[in-house]
């Protein structure tokens, strides 16, 4: 690591928490996230007096944004929250988000909303963790906005968790937007067809969809990619 980057980043969640409940994981994200911001502060300049930026050898640039490859195999770079740069990190090589579709609307729907569901079909064991991870990766970028945010399920899950509520597509409405998660044949991001307050999130599997929720993420904080 060299000095041209900072010391922390806010990172990923860890996927070895993928086997905890969907509850666990999307409370231990967020708090994971809000103490790691405080951590990453950073107020350093990766641009020198002439205006170039000064990259060192892990780092790219794309869409203007500097991206550092770091040792754990995440991408980090810098967002601006209010007056102050702080680092985060996402999975997503930022040079393949373009090959992931992502729909007019998409944006302006999540963050003029006030409140969110983020939803997925439970009872698929093999990729409920991953899919439970996605949903945590959007998380804590909503929360940057102070959008409340909560977990969902689109059905019950077996045993049934009272303490999960179930959302659909069909559940959102003005002011209440649901972010669903499923499985398809293509990856992609965009507005549900049924109903124009929904947000489909879909992919072929777990990992791709964690990488679309990252396309997402990237997206909501300003980094078109």
């Amino acid at each position: 690591m060299t000095d041209d980057q900072p010391k922390e980043f806010i990172k990923p969640l860890d996927l070895e928490k993928k086997k905890s409940p969907w509850t666990k994981i999307f409370v231990v994200a967020l708090v994971f996230f809000m103490v790691a911001w405080v951590v990453a502060g950073f107020s350093g300049d990766i641009f020198g007096g002439n205006g170039q930026q000064k990259l060192p050898k892990n780092a790219f640039q794309i869409s203007g944004y500097a991206f550092y490859t770091l040792d754990d195999g995440t991408y980090g770079t810098y967002t601006a929250i209010g007056s102050q740069k702080v680092p985060i990190a996402f999975r997503l090589d930022p040079r393949q988000a373009g090959n992931i579709p992502f729909f007019d609307g998409v944006l302006d729907l999540i963050l003029n909303t006030q409140k969110i569901y983020i939803s997925f079909d439970p009872n698929n064991p093999q990729e409920r963790g991953k899919l439970a991870v996605a949903a945590a990766e959007i998380s804590r970028i909503t929360s940057l906005y102070k959008i409340d945010t909560t977990g969902a399920f689109t059905q019950d899950s077996n045993p049934i968790n009272p303490d999960i509520p179930i959302k659909k597509c069909s559940d959102a409405n003005a002011g209440v937007t649901v972010i669903e998660l499923k499985f398809a044949s293509k990856t992609s991001i965009g507005i549900d067809a049924s109903n124009n307050r929904c947000v489909v999130i879909s992919a072929p599997t777990g990992d791709e969809l964690i990488f679309a929720a990252d396309k997402l993420g990237m997206n909501l904080l300003g980094i078109r990619v």
